[in-house]
């Protein structure tokens, strides 16, 4: 079981975030997916030409939220809760993904042991609240 919560940060303060979807991925069978994170990642989106491969790897993630296969998912509860029960493996990738209209990515993943019980802490705003 992966339990865990998602945050995220105003200034001074944290906030849970409720009704986020997290799924968990085998990164063997997704490692397109893996890639995609990857690139988003190192990409600077300070620069005009990496801005447009952002740009893309971005579409290309929301493209395979809706069609990679996870083995499990759930919803933050109101405190920013949630739990995936996977099976046993070497790896699992923990994705929370939402469009909002004020961010124009919204997104975290972590890579993380499959053999055992544990928790993630998502942090939403892309590590602006330092956990």
């Amino acid at each position: 079981v992966i339990s865990g919560q998602a945050k995220d940060c105003a200034p001074g303060r944290e906030i849970a975030i409720p009704g986020l979807e997290v799924r968990a991925f085998d990164p063997v069978s997704n490692s397109h997916l893996r890639g995609v994170l990857r690139s988003l990642d190192t990409l600077n989106i300070m620069d005009p030409i990496q801005n447009g491969l952002s740009n893309s790897a971005y579409a290309e993630l929301k493209n395979l939220w809706t069609t990679a296969t996870s083995l499990t998912h759930d919803s933050t509860s109101s405190t920013g809760s949630f739990s995936l029960t996977v099976p046993l493996m070497d790896s699992v990738l923990v994705l929370a993904f939402t469009e909002l209209e004020d961010e124009p990515e919204y997104y975290q993943s972590k890579m993380v042991g499959g053999r055992a019980n544990l928790s993630v802490l998502l942090d939403m705003s892309g590590g602006g609240c330092g956990l």
